[in-house]
């Protein structure tokens, strides 16, 4: 009787087969890293490095340029906006002079608005009233200037209209809470405040005096929300430069039977005093231990409050940036609407800002724009730099003419097979897209991000004639606000080389031209092959 063993066992001079000599490759399909960008090892859909790509809830959509819209004669220090139903306006500021920029001429300076100043560094805020919208607008060194729509006013004491109680140069933030102008006295733990629905006359002073336990002064004031509008649930919230929050409610500080204390909190330095922004109600602060959301600072330890923050994923990152930053550059946090985007600039870093989806809180790097200040103005974003430029984000094929790169390596895994070694042979990808790109696809092993040297430029030129691609479906645009149908293209495979326990796919994707760039990333496949464990 032959044993089973015998049966088995594969004759000695039996030629050894392909499948004898090479493991057979196995695909493996890589949806979008619609997590975002992450530091270190955060699970699947992430990626280690994602530049200049914009996470949306299925795919990631590759950024488009920047372009010129407008000009000043010097560095642009602050930008704000006024709106109203009948009328939307963009000013920027310089160090000395106010701009109406809303003409959008990229070719030269208007003449200023406002001349003389001694500080650039606006804040801004806006009230409608019965007699109209107003906007007033501090900077801690010149008197506050008051905008109804078409003229500005110097106010003081004595001008029409008119405000009295303080020096107007002293108010160095201005916001609105529960239909009044509210202002802080520069270096001080002093606030002041107009009548209901009133842009002139005495202001009535509330101090802080004695509240803040760790010193400094107060920084920004801001209107917090437990829901997503305006209400009766509005609360107060102030800041102080060495990251105490107190908490008020009520509608008349004169009134101590309609304004109370809610609570002391203690978190981390902001990083300036439009450091903030209010997102569904909340409160998003932009602080040394991270993003923080007023909803956390009151419901966690401060300790925990960086582990906790909107900006938990990219933690490190961000306190690199914020130790690198300084008080002389505070950074300035706005909300994009039309892209469902917050964007963050850091004007200490002439290069990199930090930009977050809204709905899924996955982050992106955008590398290239000299953000000083942002504005939003007729559904767009617009972004002023040192060189006395104003430019249009995402727009236009190119950063004002130069070409820029899409880097994204996605985080790294073991597929499944521990610490046997894989061999990466061959990659795609698949892009849903208008314009003609052309990827360079690549692959890091072993936790490193290695990325070969930057593809050729791909010109937003439209069409797929020439691509390395080919048409197959078609699917419904993620990134637009209307549902609109659009080209699904996928790469044909290429061969690629790495080896390793764990592995990342890498795109890298040089870009140009005149035309926005309509490409969204779907997915990657890629092939490998298993080999002997590493011991």
């Amino acid at each position: 009787m032959i044993s089973a063993q015998k049966a088995r066992k594969r004759p000695s001079d039996r030629r050894q087969t392909e499948t004898d000599k090479t493991p057979l490759a196995t695909p493996q399909p890589f949806p979008a890293p619609v997590g975002g960008w992450v530091d270190g090892i955060r699970g699947q859909n992430t990626a280690r490095v994602l530049e200049n790509g914009f996470p949306l809830t299925t795919t990631v959509r590759v950024r488009s340029g920047c372009a010129q819209a407008a000009f000043i004669t010097d560095p642009v220090v602050s930008m704000f906006t006024y709106e109203t139903a009948a009328a939307e306006k963009i000013f920027a500021a310089s160090a000395t002079d106010v701009y109406d920029i809303s003409a959008l001429n990229p070719l030269s300076a208007p003449t200023a608005d406002i001349t003389g100043q001694t500080g650039g560094y606006y804040v801004s805020a806006q009230l409608g009233t019965v007699g109209g919208d107003y906007m007033y607008i501090v900077n801690g060194a010149d008197n506050a200037q008051l905008f109804d729509g078409t003229t500005w006013t110097q106010i003081t004491g004595v001008s029409s209209p008119a405000m009295t109680g303080v020096d107007t140069s002293n108010l160095s933030y201005v916001w609105v809470f529960k239909n009044r102008f509210w202002f802080i006295e520069k270096d001080t733990n002093k606030v002041w405040y107009l009548p209901v629905d009133s842009i002139s006359g005495t202001l009535t002073d509330f101090s802080l005096e004695g509240v803040f336990q760790e010193g400094g002064s107060l920084l920004f004031g801001a209107s917090w929300s437990s829901d997503a509008g305006d209400g009766m649930d509005d609360r107060q919230v102030f800041m102080s430069t060495t990251g105490e929050v107190a908490v008020y409610q009520g509608s008349d500080p004169s009134d101590a039977t309609k304004w109370s204390m809610v609570g002391l909190y203690s978190i981390q330095e902001a990083m300036g005093p439009k450091a903030h922004i209010r997102a569904g109600g909340d409160v998003l602060i932009a602080t040394k231990a991270g993003l923080i959301p007023m909803s956390a600072v009151v419901a966690k330890d401060p300790e925990a409050l960086g582990l906790n923050s909107v900006s938990s994923d990219i933690l490190a990152s961000w306190q690199s940036q914020t130790n690198a930053s300084s008080s002389a550059t505070p950074w300035e946090l706005i909300k994009w609407p039309r892209e469902q985007m917050l964007f963050a600039s850091l004007p200490h870093d002439t290069d990199d800002n930090y930009v977050a989806n809204l709905n899924t809180g996955a982050w992106a790097k955008y590398t290239g724009w000299d953000a000083q200040a942002l504005g939003v103005f007729n559904t767009l974003l617009y972004f002023g730099s040192a060189d006395g430029y104003i430019y249009a984000a995402e727009s236009g094929g190119s950063d004002n003419g130069s070409a820029y790169e899409f880097r994204m390596s996605m985080s790294p895994t073991d597929l499944g097979g521990g610490a046997h070694i894989k061999t990466v042979s061959a990659m795609q990808a698949t892009f849903l897209a208008t314009t003609e790109i052309i990827p360079k696809l690549s692959v890091s092993t072993d936790y490193d991000v290695n990325f070969p040297s930057a593809p050729t430029v791909s010109e937003s030129v439209g069409g797929s004639e020439g691509w390395d691609v080919g048409l197959w479906d078609t699917a419904v645009w993620d990134g637009s606000s209307d549902v609109e149908i659009k080209p699904v293209y996928r790469t044909r495979w290429t061969s690629v080389a790495g080896n390793g326990f764990a592995v990342a796919p890498q795109i890298q994707i040089t870009l140009g031209g005149t035309g926005s760039h309509d490409a969204e990333l779907a997915s990657i496949d890629i092939l490998y092959s298993v080999g002997a464990a590493v011991v």
